[in-house]
């Protein structure tokens, strides 16, 4: 499955498997090449890996995913307060938060993810260490360079802005150019 994963240019994300197997998976990684190896939540009841866990799969290459619906009041599987704490020994750049939302009775996904990051900014997490995590981190795992994220991502959300600013400037720029020229500002003896 890895060969087959790493030739079609994937991630894998290690589920509900044993640390054990997610660990066996990354040194098997990390022989191929393979760097977008995911261990899912793996502070999760239904995981149960240690620390010693965690820094093993990131010493080879992997990440870590840490989702937030377990610190959710009607679950309370976990204080957020872990999150930060491992995060601070294996350093954001290893890490990838997400909501893990699927229940009817959780809060939508943005709203449950600004909740996520005002906790964990709360908990002593930078700014910058929380966007290396929700931006950067999972951009790389899907393979995603600079670039294409860019003309991809970035620019698709703010060309309407770009496109209504550039419309109404333009026009402004042309009306200050003739009104100048009526003044007898600016080149002279240049057509405006």
């Amino acid at each position: 499955i890895l060969q087959l994963v790493k030739d079609h240019d994937l991630a894998l994300f290690s589920g509900h498997v044993s640390p054990e197997e997610t660990i066996a998976l990354a040194k098997e990684a990390s022989r191929v090449g393979f760097g977008r190896l995911v261990f899912g939540h793996p502070n999760s009841n239904s995981v149960g890996a240690t620390l010693e866990h965690m820094k093993e799969v990131v010493g080879l290459g992997g990440w870590l995913e840490f989702c937030f619906i377990g610190a959710m009041p009607r679950l309370q599987r976990f204080n957020p307060a872990e999150i930060a704490e491992i995060v601070a020994e294996v350093g954001a750049a290893h890490c990838i938060l997400s909501t893990d939302v699927f229940y009817g009775w959780s809060p939508p996904e943005p709203d449950l993810m600004r909740l996520y990051l005002g906790t964990m900014f709360d908990l002593g997490v930078s700014e910058e260490d929380l966007k290396t995590m929700v931006q950067d981190n999972p951009a790389r795992v899907l393979g995603l360079g600079p670039f294409r994220i860019l003309f991809r991502h970035i620019l698709p959300n703010v060309m309407h802005i770009v496109i209504i600013t550039f419309s109404l400037r333009f026009p402004a720029a042309i009306g200050t150019e003739v009104f100048m020229s009526f003044l007898g500002i600016g080149v002279q003896g240049e057509p405006s």
